[in-house]
């Protein structure tokens, strides 16, 4: 036994006990058993001796009591081994009453969490009356815990073993006299066979506002009835802890105590005296008696359990109800404790669920809109599909950034009814580049997690590449077009429409070398070219239009220069209603004119017949680099000019180094050395025309008859008599004459007397002529030339015969004067 007690000893007479020591390793053991010096109490070995102790085995130790007297008397044996130290107490216990309780009581396996009893017949073997107390420790427990009984006397003593858990138990059942003895207790516990369907209610998601029931199933596997209660905490030892905070949560304030002895004493003034102390504590008392009743069963806001309390009988179950009702989005969770019998501990039912609110997707998460142009609108559109039982009322929280603020998504709020989408615009027109990646939240009551939408993009400023970043005309000239081309790349991710601008530039469109040499009369000639606003000297092909992405472009860039100057221009590249000048190219040039020469300075006709057109070439000398543009500038005719120029090709184009051709016209007007000076004007240079001289000499063409002199012979008086004289014109122009009688015009008539004569013909004129008289009649025929006046005078002869009396009607052969009255 864990201790020796001698009993009903006699004083000077010896006694002995026995004492096992049991080695429960598994490898010998060696132990050393000492004892203190006593009168009373004796080793029957050697002491201090060591002994070994094969495992299994047991070694006995005997110890000798002889008592002096008849009291009670204490005293150790100390057993020592390699590891512990173990103390065993020796006491003698003096004639008294004795109950005859048996050192063990085993109850041997029990269910666990169910009460065992057993009964024991114990008799009084002392000397004396027995006044007893008997104790214990949980799990065991005693019934009487007090009692009398005579010498001889039995009674009943109940002992009931209620194991909380499982395994081995052990305590001790104290009975207490003038001294004490004990019994030892033991008793075996484990759990029966009952099983839960799941340890784990979960519900998973489950929409708010709604009800979600769950069935949990216990089954009995024993012989027994296993009464069941759901508990809030997992052990008797939290139930207690609760209950004594609940008790100690009940204890009043300083503040009750002081309101309630103001209150009693206001009620002593008004004779209506009662003790309000006593009240308060009275219902004190009452509320913590029922805090000690209080099963604390299960109890949540938004789990319920069906039934609380309830049995399962032998090989049978049961089914519990296990009901989830989510009034948010968030995660729920709560364990309820099943303080069944024949279980140790209380079995715990984890019950969680997930409230889910309005179940709305997007018909997509990320909405990438690659790479776009700023100011450039655009329009999108996402739906919002709800998939759930329950109507999803949304709210959509816009961004913060600036980019995110230029997102306007119509309707930012409202509701999708179940089985319904609603389709969102999203309009976009970025002000500003930059990377972006935008979050947008649709917010919707009741769900903690709102839909994301991002928005992802790259928003950039309009890019193009130019193959060509300066354009060097160098020298250029006045009125000629010069051309130089450069690619124009598109960067941008969509079509854009463009537009060029020269930084400066007039508004009307500048003269050509091309259109200036088509009339030599334009006034360009002697003025310069005249503009309102300037002359529009660049012209872009094209100037605008649209470039597709990725788009490789041939820009010509044309200067034709009415001005002499140095220039120094931007050109830019705008991107119509998006952004100015996204690239440019630097535009140098320098304007001028060619120092042209005429060749020969003097050109000489020589003798020239009036009025015929005589040509010659004069030569434009242009010995420099640049083209030259140049006009003979028609000639200002007034009365009296004595020479008459023209040109079929007045004006042209002279390339450098070379010599361009005019070929010059003239017609004298007068006879005589005649001496004009043409002008010649160079375009870009009209304040300085080029001057040549022509010089000739003035006289007339040949103009005869066939015949000299024009003779008539003898031809009767007053009869007509016609002349065909032929006129040769051997000039090379024509020319108007007029044909006159010098004296008398009345006896001949001229058809046709006047007209133009064509050149190199010969035409034929008749003179009839009618004579008044007889005889010889000699005249001169007078050829005038328009105006030379007298050209040259022909001799004319004719002789009459005949008389000068006539009749109207002839006589021969019948004279008939008829009817006269």
């Amino acid at each position: 036994p864990p201790e020796l007690v001698f009993q009903d000893f006699i004083p000077h007479e010896s006694c002995e006990m026995v004492l096992s020591l049991i080695n429960k390793d598994e490898a010998p053991q060696t132990v050393k058993v000492s004892m203190e010096s006593s009168p009373c109490f004796q080793l029957v070995c050697p002491n201090e001796v060591y002994r070994s102790v094969p495992p299994g085995t047991s070694v006995d130790v005997h110890v000798r009591f002889t008592p002096e007297k008849n009291k009670n008397y204490v005293h150790q044996l100390l057993c020592t081994t390699a590891r512990e130290r173990i103390v065993v107490p020796l006491r003698a216990v003096a004639t008294r009453g004795n109950l005859d309780l048996p050192t063990h009581l085993d109850f041997q396996l029990c269910v666990v969490n169910c009460k065992t009893q057993k009964t024991l017949v114990v008799c009084n073997t002392g000397t004396r009356e027995a006044r007893f107390c008997l104790s214990t420790e949980g799990p065991f427990s005693v019934v009487p815990a007090t009692g009398v009984l005579g010498i001889g006397n039995t009674m009943e003593v109940t002992v009931a073993f209620y194991p909380p858990r499982s395994g081995e138990h052990s305590g001790g059942l104290l009975v207490s006299y003038n001294t004490g003895e004990r019994t030892a207790l033991r008793g075996d516990a484990k759990d029966v066979d009952i099983v839960f369907s799941t340890n784990c209610a979960d519900f998973g998601k489950a929409f708010i506002t709604l009800s979600w029931p769950m069935t949990v199933t216990i089954e009995n596997r024993s012989g027994i009835t296993a009464s069941f209660q759901w508990k809030r905490f997992s052990s008797l030892e939290e139930d207690n802890m609760e209950r004594k905070r609940m008790h100690d949560m009940l204890t009043p304030s300083k503040e009750d105590w002081v309101e309630n002895l103001v209150l009693e004493l206001e009620e002593e003034k008004q004779d209506m005296y009662e003790d309000r102390i006593d009240f308060l504590q009275d219902q004190v008392q009452k509320k913590r008696a029922k805090v000690l009743q209080n099963p604390l069963l299960f109890s949540d806001d938004y789990f319920t359990i069906e039934p609380l309390v309830g049995e399962v009988g032998p090989y049978s179950s049961v089914e519990i109800k296990v009901t989830f009702l989510p009034v948010k989005s968030i995660q729920y969770r709560a364990i309820a404790y099943c303080d069944i019998s024949g279980r140790e501990i209380r079995v715990p039912l984890t019950i969680k669920g997930q409230g889910r609110g309005p179940w709305a997707v997007l018909s997509y998460d990320t909405l990438n809109l690659g790479k776009i142009l700023v100011n450039t609108p655009h329009v999108y559109e996402v739906k919002l599909i709800n998939k759930g039982p329950i109507e999803a009322p949304f709210d959509i929280i816009s961004g913060k950034t600036n980019v995110g603020k230029e997102f306007k998504f119509v309707p930012e709020q409202g509701v999708v009814a179940v089985g319904e989408a609603e389709t969102i615009r999203i309009f976009f027109r970025a002000n500003i580049a930059r990377q972006m990646a935008e979050r947008y939240l649709f917010c919707m009551t009741g769900c903690p997690k709102p839909e994301r939408l991002i928005i992802r993009g790259c928003v950039m400023e309009p890019a193009f590449a130019v193959s060509e970043k300066d354009l060097h005309y160098g020298n250029i000239s006045f009125g000629f077009p010069k051309t130089k081309k450069f690619y124009v790349t598109s960067l941008n991710p969509v079509s854009v429409k463009f537009k060029f601008r020269m930084s400066e530039d007039g508004s009307q469109p500048s003269v050509h070398s091309t259109e200036q040499i088509a009339d030599n009369t334009h006034p360009s000639w002697t003025k310069g070219p005249q503009f309102q606003g300037g002359p529009q000297e660049f012209k872009i092909t094209p100037s605008e239009g649209i470039i597709h992405p990725q788009a490789r472009m041939l820009v010509q860039v044309t200067v034709c220069s009415n001005t002499v100057t140095e220039y120094n221009r931007l050109l830019f590249l705008d991107a119509v209603d998006i952004r100015d000048a996204v690239a440019d190219v630097v535009i140098t040039a320098r304007c001028d004119f060619p120092r042209l020469r005429v060749f020969p300075t003097i050109l000489w006709y020589d003798k020239c017949r009036l009025n015929e057109p005589y040509e010659k070439t004069l030569s434009i000398v242009n010995a420099t680099l640049l083209h030259g543009c140049y006009a003979l500038l028609p000639q200002e005719r007034k009365e009296g000019t004595p020479v008459f120029y023209s040109s079929t090709k007045p004006c042209g184009i002279v390339p450098p180094y070379t010599i361009g051709k005019i070929p010059l016209t003239i017609k004298v007007q007068a006879l005589g050395a005649q001496n004009i000076s043409p002008l010649v004007a160079v375009f870009g240079d009209e304040r300085h025309p080029l001057v040549t001289n022509l010089q000739s000499i003035g006289c007339l063409a040949e103009i005869f008859p066939d015949q000299l002199p024009i003779d008539y012979g003898f031809i009767p008086a007053l009869h007509p008599t016609p002349k065909i004289v032929r006129i040769t014109y051997k000039g090379a122009a024509p020319i108007k004459y007029r044909i006159a009688i010098e004296f008398r015009p009345h006896c001949f008539v001229i058809e046709p007397s006047e007209g133009v004569i064509p050149p190199q013909t010969v035409i034929s004129v008749t003179i009839t002529a009618i004579l008044n008289d007889t005889g010889d009649f000699n005249d001169n025929v007078q050829l005038y030339i328009e105006g030379h006046g007298l050209l040259s005078s022909f001799p004319l002869i004719a002789f009459s015969l005949g008389t000068t009396i006539l009749i109207d009607k002839p006589f021969y052969p019948l004279l008939n004067l008829k009817y006269q009255f």
